[in-house]
């Protein structure tokens, strides 16, 4: 286990000391931000972009399709415009996470206006 950046302490020997934890991290804001540090790293691992003007929407444009993945908290809403494509997608995240509740995908036939609305940084 290492600890968390900027709060490095060490011994009298100067060795690096580990955490202890006293309770679980589950719903601690620490865990949110490691929770969505690992998602963004595998969402750009897979071939999604960052938005430039949001920091929870990833973007992946191939030949084949177009999906954006929108996550806020611990929720993700993906849609795009190819059923397969989604559902590909789903099964790789699916592989490396957890998922609990898969409800809805929105499959968009004309994604024109959200192209309008977000820029994919390159």
């Amino acid at each position: 286990m290492q600890q968390p950046p900027g709060y490095v302490q060490y011994d009298v020997d100067g060795q690096s000391l580990v955490c202890q934890l006293t309770k679980a991290l589950y719903g601690l804001r620490q865990a949110l931000i490691a929770w969505f540090d690992k998602l963004k790293s595998y969402l750009q691992y897979v071939g999604f972009v960052g938005s430039k003007s949001d920091a929870s929407l990833f973007i992946r444009v191939t030949n084949m399709a177009r999906i954006y993945v929108l996550v806020y908290v611990d929720n993700i809403i993906i849609i795009g415009n190819s059923t397969q494509e989604i559902d590909v997608f789903v099964e790789q995240l699916h592989s490396e996470f957890s998922l609990k509740d898969i409800i809805i995908f929105w499959v968009l036939r004309s994604l024109a206006w959200l192209t309008e609305l977000f820029t994919v940084s390159t």
